[in-house]
């Protein structure tokens, strides 16, 4: 097929497929399929699929085997330059932890001015309350006023 995919091909890297050329570039190009499950939790059942596409986009090549410690064999994966690129592409797009960290500053942010507007709003009612207060007390004095002058005429 090429080293370069089709735009159909390309749309298809979604879902366990981007997990596993992450996981590759987060193992820094290679590793097996024990530590490919365990960076994006793929399931054992699915994984050898995924593979074999990744496999014939030229995307990953498999290196061979290797036994791991609890005496299992794993197929070794590498990825190619096309899969490289694909993964930084993923990376790239990917939300990071120092994106995550600057969104959660803006929410803090907006939390804080949140509260210094609940804060300013709360004064406000009450200067509105001691406002009404004083009109009623304003309005009451009023009808004093004309009270005793009619009381005077």
């Amino acid at each position: 097929m090429g080293t370069s995919k089709t735009r159909e091909e390309d749309e298809m890297i979604r879902g366990h497929r981007r997990t596993l050329l992450d996981g590759l570039r987060y193992h820094g190009g290679s590793a097996n399929t024990s530590e490919l499950r365990a960076y994006g939790d793929v399931p054992p059942g699915s994984i050898r699929h995924h593979l074999s596409v990744l496999e014939e986009w030229e995307l990953i090549v498999q290196e061979g085997t290797e036994r791991l410690d609890n005496g299992e064999l794993a197929n070794q994966y590498h990825l190619t330059d096309a899969g490289s690129a694909a993964a930084e592409e993923i990376a790239e797009s990917t939300t990071t932890a120092e994106t995550v960290e600057s969104l959660e500053q803006k929410v803090n942010q907006q939390q804080e001015q949140l509260e210094t507007l609940h804060d300013e709003v709360k004064s406000l009612r009450e200067e509105v309350d001691e406002l009404n207060e004083l009109r009623v007390e304003f309005n009451r004095m009023a009808e004093i006023v004309e009270d005793f002058a009619r009381q005077k005429q």
